[in-house]
């Protein structure tokens, strides 16, 4: 299992019709995408790092998730305006004439 920041390298290949056939069938068998399937034949023919987790380590993190107390919603503009705050604070040589309320 990889997460998304993990991921910053991009790469392209061509297969051909056959073989993304297969890909996509075992994906589908697999529950995964095509490209964390490739992503682990890399590892276990080239090797370097794994993440495998078992089912039982999948579902105790399910659970843990799911009992985890909710965190509230922020709105993206409202976060935008706690930052632009927090910044005036830190920085008010960056905003002069400005006056904080």
């Amino acid at each position: 299992m990889y997460t998304m920041l993990m991921l910053t390298e991009r790469l392209q290949i061509l297969v051909s019709p056959e073989q993304k056939q297969r890909l996509e069938a075992e994906a589908r068998a697999r529950g995964e995408s095509v490209g964390g399937l490739v992503r682990d034949a890399i590892d276990e023919q080239y090797g370097g790092r794994r993440f495998t987790f078992s089912d039982e380590e999948r579902t105790a993190a399910l659970e843990r998730t799911r009992s985890a107390s909710t965190i509230p919603f922020i709105a993206p503009d409202a976060l935008d305006r706690i930052a632009g705050r927090e910044i005036e604070d830190e920085h008010p040589e960056l905003f002069p004439g400005r006056a904080r309320q």
